[in-house]
């Protein structure tokens, strides 16, 4: 089987658009986001308390989700030429509930081409839940490799 093509910044167009797999939101998934942060808040865990609360079910962590929406998450995975994640700004819509099976959704809206060899991403990033309903919308900023740096036969 053949490597992924892996495009670079200047492959990319303003406009595309990154699919996610969707993801049904689950026990399993709360209790390891809240052992690996430590974020241990009733109203992710505790399923008496939470359907006695104002959402009826516990609720996914904010900063989970967030996390959902990474480039590494999408099916474009070690497909772009990525070298780290620079920014991310969310606004959380409405809550994602246990249960709640979610898609993320990305667009490519500003290319930035900077020195040889890196330039800049900015993809603008949704969640969505099975109602279609918005629950988070957010920027990613990345740093990228150009094609002039698959040239750049320079050390050091």
């Amino acid at each position: 089987m053949a490597p992924p093509i892996v495009r670079t910044l200047d492959q990319l167009a303003v406009g595309e658009t990154i699919s996610y797999p969707s993801r049904t939101l689950s026990d399993a998934q709360f209790l390891l986001f809240s052992a690996m942060t430590g974020d241990r808040e009733p109203v992710h865990l505790d399923r008496v308390l939470a359907a006695e609360g104002p959402f009826g079910a516990p609720v996914a962590h904010g900063l989970m989700l967030a996390a959902m929406t990474a480039l590494g998450g999408s099916y474009e995975a070690g497909r772009i030429a990525v070298l780290a994640i620079l920014e991310q700004s969310t606004t959380f819509r409405r809550p994602a509930l246990l249960g709640d099976t979610v898609t993320c959704h990305g667009e490519i809206i500003e290319i930035i081409p900077r020195e040889a060899g890196r330039g800049l991403l900015r993809m603008r990033v949704e969640v969505r839940n099975q109602r279609q309903e918005a629950l988070l919308q957010g920027e990613h900023l990345y740093l990228v490799t150009r094609d002039d740096a698959q040239n750049d036969t320079s050390s050091g």
